[in-house]
């Protein structure tokens, strides 16, 4: 399952600045914290923390990893009536699978950039890795002030656009002369994209060779130049992977990756898929087009354990073929 999220950032206005995201219910609240990180563009220069409420909250999810660092939360666990747990050790079915529907998230303590995040809703789709499917206004820059300095930094720089004040602001913000803050900036598939490597940013020291790390798991150098054409998709018919036959064979109808697969499929063929997708069955069968006759099999691939899409395999085939039976 994977949980959708709209995590929106208070007390910024005008416009407002959210992120909706789908992530693996089976991620980390570390993962959370980077997923967070790198939806709105923060730079991960400061502590964090998860709670019920931004301060003095009775449940409370941090990171205890840091040790030296970790003198500087603003938690006590002598409080008998508070819970706290590690961001490391915590999945969000931890939490979210457990009846809690709200946090707030808070990054900066001395800014205190603080993140209403509301669950809308449990997805019985399989998503490989986290994806932000909407989103609205540009982050504040890091060390402003918070949300009263950004709201003095942007009045600066709309009323008294000359001043040495919004002078000093561009320079610190990289802008070049009479630039304002573009406040619609967001660019979701820039995010999508470092998105899809967060093990990255969690881990430096990563292993190149562990594939749920990358997206696609079954992208590899074996399926990218075989004899036939290898085609997957998600639950929901998204074309994830073609490999080079594959693209070469549909190469007229432009790039298909991301597009859906049911468009290409019969109502009946559509149906038929469906079914094995819920099934986690197979499918095989014959066609003949312009004298080439092909064998299509499909099955499922699996992520955890679980059903996360098809794969359709395409491979010519001679008018005859030899037929053992063994023993």
């Amino acid at each position: 399952m994977a949980y959708q999220f709209k995590i929106k950032l208070l007390n910024v206005k005008k416009p407002p600045v959210w992120r909706r995201l789908i992530i693996p219910e089976n991620y980390t609240f570390e993962e959370f914290h980077h997923i967070i990180q790198i939806s709105f563009g923060w730079q991960n220069e400061h502590l964090h923390k998860f709670g019920k409420e931004p301060y003095g909250s009775d449940f409370e999810i941090v990171s205890k990893a840091d040790g030296e660092e970790n003198k500087f939360f603003p938690h006590d666990d002598r409080d008998f009536n508070k819970q706290t747990l590690d961001e490391c050790e915590t999945k969000l079915s931890d939490v979210f699978g457990k009846g809690f529907s709200n946090l707030k998230y808070v990054y900066d303590f001395g800014d205190d950039w603080v993140h209403d995040i509301v669950l809308e809703d449990v997805l019985t789709i399989i998503y490989p890795y986290p994806v932000c499917t909407a989103a609205k206004g540009c982050t504040p820059p890091e060390d402003c002030g918070g949300p009263m300095g950004y709201e003095m930094m942007k009045n600066i720089l709309d009323e008294a656009p000359d001043s040495k004040e919004a002078e000093e602001i561009r320079l610190e913000m990289g802008l070049d002369d009479d630039e304002n803050i573009d406040l619609s900036k967001v660019d979701i598939d820039e995010i999508n994209m470092e998105l899809k490597d967060i093990k990255m940013y969690i881990d430096q020291d990563f292993d190149i060779d562990d594939s749920n790390m990358f997206e696609p798991y079954y992208d590899d150098e074996w399926a990218e130049q075989m004899h036939c054409a290898v085609t997957v998709c998600d639950t929901e018919g998204k074309i994830l992977y073609m490999n080079e036959k594959s693209r070469a064979t549909f190469a007229k109808h432009g790039n298909l990756i991301g597009q859906n697969l049911f468009k290409c499929h019969s109502p009946e063929s559509q149906a038929k898929i469906r079914q094995l997708m819920a099934t986690d069955g197979t499918n095989s069968y014959t066609i003949e087009k312009n004298g080439v006759k092909k064998m299509i099999y499909q099955t499922t691939w699996k992520c955890d354990g679980k059903v996360a899409g098809l794969v359709e395999i395409s491979m010519e085939i001679p008018g005859e073929m030899p037929h053992y039976i063994r023993s």
